[in-house]
């Protein structure tokens, strides 16, 4: 299909690290695609993502708000919608559910407007869809979407039965790294980071706040970083409430001045650890990090942050800083000429 307009939509925030390298990496494995379109990023905090200007002059980078003006007044165009990677789409409590609903299901909503389009969402972790806000999440999702990407098999379970065409594949920075793999040289480890993250909508907030700063106790010369300070992710708050920390540095300036041995609660905290070249353990308080870092074989280097023991996680910091070599040794090389990139591919080339 020969499109006329695309729009490249889910966007957060630039100011949580881990949601700002998604974009840049969709951007980047389509801009080829779509260097003839007028594009559209539809953010929920487009001023963050004014560097990308620099690098995409004529990218349009709009609210929610100009969305719905603009495909109204493009409604009768073909459209290539591209979701941007993630897990927002989800509805484990009544508030969960009303806010993905709020922001993300009015997305999806706007596109049932468009005549003529084609909705390709990048690797997800999608449901449960719990509650009335929940089953409208998915009604939206399994009768707008053309084709989604799964990033772990729990999320394909949730979708089964419907229209929607659906694929298993790694997250898109675990695709990255797949793909980084010949080039990526792990750094010698000087120092322990610790990333943490607010978890008290998690039954289990009160274990996982004991076990975080029993860990940072326990750890000499360990240092807390942040990776995400967006609205409704801001880690800063957090970590001067657990660590009694007011300016933590961003984990990205810290591995650049000092390499070192990340822990990580974020996912993409751990991710762009490995992307940049530093080993990460990652506690994971969702599916997708179990899933990412099995994609990437490194089972062994991730618990869940409700039972994580104190021993286990130091037992890893050490197997690393004594033989670094483990690390990079237990990293997969995968196949990816399946791409999500090239079914957007196939698609404008029809």
């Amino acid at each position: 299909m020969k499109f006329d307009i695309c729009y490249v939509v889910h966007a957060y925030s630039a100011s949580n690290s881990g949601d700002g390298l998604l974009v840049d990496l969709t951007l980047k494995n389509i801009s080829t695609e779509i260097q003839n379109l007028p594009t559209y990023l539809v953010c929920i905090d487009p001023e963050s993502f004014g560097y990308l200007k620099t690098l995409y002059p004529s990218l349009n980078i709009i609210s929610l708000t100009k969305f719905s003006c603009v495909a109204f007044l493009n409604w009768n165009k073909r459209s290539l919608v591209v979701g941007v990677g993630g897990g927002y789409l989800r509805s484990g409590s009544f508030i969960e559910g009303l806010k993905s609903l709020l922001a993300h299901g009015y997305q999806i909503l706007v596109q049932k407007f468009l005549k003529d389009k084609c909705a390709i969402y990048l690797p997800q972790s999608v449901g449960p869809f719990k509650g009335g806000a929940g089953r409208i999440l998915k009604w939206l999702l399994m009768s707008t979407v053309d084709y989604l990407y799964c990033r772990d098999d729990k999320s394909m379970d949730e979708i089964k039965g419907g229209k929607v065409s659906a694929f298993r594949l790694p997250d898109m920075v675990v695709s990255e790294i797949h793909k980084e793999i010949p080039n990526i040289v792990f750094k010698e480890p000087r120092k322990i980071y610790l990333v943490a993250r607010d978890l008290s909508l998690k039954p289990y907030s009160s274990v996982y706040n004991k076990s975080i700063k029993a860990l940072y106790e326990k750890i000499s010369d360990c240092e807390v970083v942040i990776q995400a300070s967006s609205r409704g992710n801001n880690d800063v708050l957090f970590c001067e409430a657990m660590f009694g920390i007011k300016k933590p540095r961003l984990l990205k300036d810290a591995l650049i001045s000092e390499p070192g041995i990340v822990v990580s609660v974020r996912l993409h905290g751990s991710l762009e650890t490995i992307l940049s070249g530093s080993q990460s353990v990652h506690l994971s308080y969702e599916r997708k990090g179990l899933a990412a870092f099995h994609d990437l074989g490194l089972d062994e280097f991730v618990m869940h942050c409700s039972n994580f023991s104190i021993a286990d996680v130091i037992g890893r910091i050490e197997s690393i800083s004594n033989s670094p070599v483990t690390y990079s040794n237990s990293l997969v090389l995968a196949d990816t000429k399946d791409s999500y990139f090239d079914k957007i591919k196939e698609v404008i080339s029809v």
